[in-house]
């Protein structure tokens, strides 16, 4: 299988192998599988594996493409096998629902090999971006611009979201908003913004909206403990989702918790 056909339609992600594991650091691969979806077709490949005496890294992925076809990658240890990587690979064609099988060895390898592109929602591709220089961007425009630039961030911010909550909608169109509003938490959570609570009790008594983020990814920043692009990603995700206009009121982060209260008060 070429790469260009694996990067064509890989949707996933994954932590890098466990490498440190005692006696096992010089034999872990990885496996990528694709062929057409059957009953029993995991279990089936798994016990090739297990009868091998391949032992199975957790981080594995099977993901369906389209209605018959499926992907599966797992990082799988050759340390206790008495056969090899390229005899498995063989054993697996066999099946009559494989169409093919790739493994590469990982040692040294940082990230996984198959992985592109990241999709969410539907289709719609993404970006892993790493959090530090992002911050730091917000950090060098805000003190060149000031409050001209803490507010530009602010705004863009919204506009994330506000473009993002487009492409959910469009994968979910007929969610109400406490449905959506469940969607977009979980969005939040798997993009790396933390954990997100939103608390909308006195949302009809005097527009107020509360929302706890665990672990954001702000604390990471020495001396940073909110960002204001991360502000404005949750005022434009309430905005979008509520239709109703938000200002950011009060913020607090706990030490202890490690969560990051922030307070909007709404307004039609």
């Amino acid at each position: 299988m070429s790469s260009g056909t694996v990067a064509s339609r890989y949707p996933r992600i994954v932590g890098l192998a466990p490498q440190g594991a005692e006696g096992l650091s010089d034999s872990w691969y990885e496996l990528l599988v694709t062929g057409r979806d059957e009953v029993g077709g995991l279990a089936r490949l798994s016990t090739l594996l297990a009868q091998n005496g391949i032992n199975l890294a957790p981080s594995g992925g099977y993901t369906l493409v389209g209605r018959d076809s499926f992907v599966w990658t797992t990082f799988a240890t050759f340390g206790r096998s008495k056969t090899t990587p390229k005899r498995v690979v063989e054993e697996i064609r066999r099946f009559e629902f494989v169409t093919d099988v790739e493994v590469v060895e990982v040692k040294g390898a940082a990230l996984d090999v198959f992985l592109f592109p990241v999709v969410m929602t539907g289709n719609f591709r993404g970006m892993i971006l790493s959090l530090a220089p992002l911050l730091k961007a917000e950090q060098r425009l805000t003190e060149v611009l000031g409050s001209a630039g803490a507010t530009l961030m602010f705004e863009e911010g919204k506009a994330y979201a506000a473009e993002s909550l487009r492409e959910l909608r469009e994968t979910v169109p007929e969610s109400e908003p406490a449905v959506l509003i469940n969607d977009v938490a979980a969005w939040l959570r798997t993009t790396g913004w933390g954990i997100f609570t939103f608390d909308t009790k006195r949302l009809q008594d005097d527009g107020t909206i509360t929302v706890l983020i665990q672990e954001p990814p702000n604390v990471l920043a020495p001396g940073r403990r909110e960002s204001h692009f991360t502000d404005g990603v949750v005022a434009g995700v309430i905005e979008a989702v509520y239709r109703r206009r938000a200002s950011l009121t009060h913020s607090r982060y706990d030490e202890s918790a490690r969560t990051l209260e922030l307070v909007f008060q709404t307004s039609a």
